[in-house]
């Protein structure tokens, strides 16, 4: 549990830096501040992410990722997760750019704020992956100008029965 943490830089609850896997199980990051990327978390140039049950409250990021960023690393996968009232002074309460896929299953994104556009996820893939997915996952009342709550530069398959 990671709670009340700050960082100067990114990574206000947790920074890994080109490392193997990053596999964490229940984790809790709560009101984690970050001065730049990650308020909660930070991860550069990881083999992959593995988050299941995470939960990410009132996190703040100066720039991108509010909860969590993710830069120039393998496969992100979070299972159960949750992305609560968390704040990035840039874009998306999750950021991740330059990872291999993203697998975001049954987990929610609820009353996130971005000072850009998107609010809750951004998205882009290194290897343009077409096996990205988003599935059981729930956006409620989470915003940025223009109303745009994901964006994914890369493809990203959403399983939204209807």
């Amino acid at each position: 549990s990671f709670s009340e943490c700050t960082a100067g830089d990114e990574g206000g609850g947790m920074y890994v830096f080109e490392n193997g896997d990053v596999s964490l199980d229940g984790a809790s990051f709560s009101e984690c501040t970050a001065v730049k990327d990650g308020g909660g978390m930070f991860v550069y140039s990881s083999v992959g992410v593995s988050l299941d049950g995470a939960s990410f409250s009132e996190c703040t990021s100066g720039r991108d990722g509010g909860g969590m960023s993710v830069w120039n690393s393998g496969d992100v996968s979070l299972e159960g997760s949750s992305v609560v009232g968390c704040t990035s002074g840039s874009r998306a309460a999750l950021y991740l750019t330059a990872v291999d896929r993203l697998a975001l299953t049954n987990s929610q994104f609820v009353d996130n704020i971005a000072s850009q556009t998107p609010a809750a996820l951004f998205f882009t893939s290194r290897i343009a992956a077409t096996d990205s997915i988003l599935r059981n996952t729930t956006f409620f009342g989470n915003s940025a100008p223009g109303n745009i709550t994901i964006l994914a530069a890369s493809p990203l398959t959403w399983d939204c029965p209807l």
